[in-house]
């Protein structure tokens, strides 16, 4: 709660690279050998009215830029208006 987008990118991608470094085997992977996540995150910017639905909707579409942009990735947007 309370992350500017830039802190929420920043959390995603350590979490990335934590899930990456246990080196869990995926042999039915085309992304990688290993264990691999895809994840999107949003935030809203001060003074931007909006509900958690329209927060978990925006994230949703980011996890998917993610997945269609290669997966092992995060993608992530601001919400700017309700």
């Amino acid at each position: 709660p309370d992350t500017a987008l830039a802190g929420a990118l920043n959390v995603a991608r350590q979490l990335g690279q934590q899930v990456f470094a246990q080196q869990i085997e995926h042999a039915d992977s085309s992304v990688a050998p290993v264990l691999t996540v895809s994840l999107g995150v949003c935030s809203k910017g001060e003074g931007i009215s909006g509900s958690a639905a329209e927060l978990m909707r925006l994230a949703d579409v980011q996890l998917y830029a993610a997945k269609a942009g290669g997966r092992h990735q995060v993608c992530g947007a601001e919400l700017t208006s309700s």
